[in-house]
């Protein structure tokens, strides 16, 4: 019991010591918003991932998403037309977003967001459906014509 009280104290004060920042970079007990760890950069210009939704899209489809409330698609439209387009995006609560774009984006919002660009995936509910999909991550090549 000493032992282990004694291994507690120590890690407070080496937490104290170093700042008590988490993983996630912001003060002890604050966590990130999961929508703030899928980003794939500032901005375009500062990219260099996007997003691949796996199996559940057309293959060939992608997305980035930036920081700035920017992102981007490249893929096919409704009829199969390749297409680079940019879209727009907010937060609408925790682990949530809206999209401003063309319908064949394939999706209007984003809910329980789970992952990050660390951890190469993430998954998400879109537009209120709960089949859960899964979009994993890719370096270069943004899509939309991006560095």
């Amino acid at each position: 019991m000493a032992r282990s009280l004694t291994g507690l104290l120590f890690l407070t004060f080496f937490m104290v010591s170093c700042g008590g920042e988490t993983a996630t970079g912001g003060d002890e007990g604050e966590t990130a918003d999961p929508v703030d760890l899928i980003v794939n950069g500032a901005t375009r210009a500062g990219a260099s991932t996007h997003w691949d939704p796996n199996q559940w899209s057309v293959p060939g489809n992608t997305y980035a998403f930036f920081a700035d409330g920017t992102g981007a698609f490249s893929g096919v439209d409704e009829v199969l037309n390749p297409v680079d387009i940019d879209f727009t995006w907010v937060k609408t609560g925790p682990a949530s977003l809206a999209v401003t774009a063309p319908a064949y984006l394939g999706f209007g919002s984003m809910s329980f967001i789970e992952g990050s660009v660390p951890l190469g995936q993430f998954t998400t509910s879109l537009d209120a459906n709960p089949t859960v999909r899964t979009f994993a991550i890719q370096s270069g090549g943004l899509p939309g014509g991006g560095p």
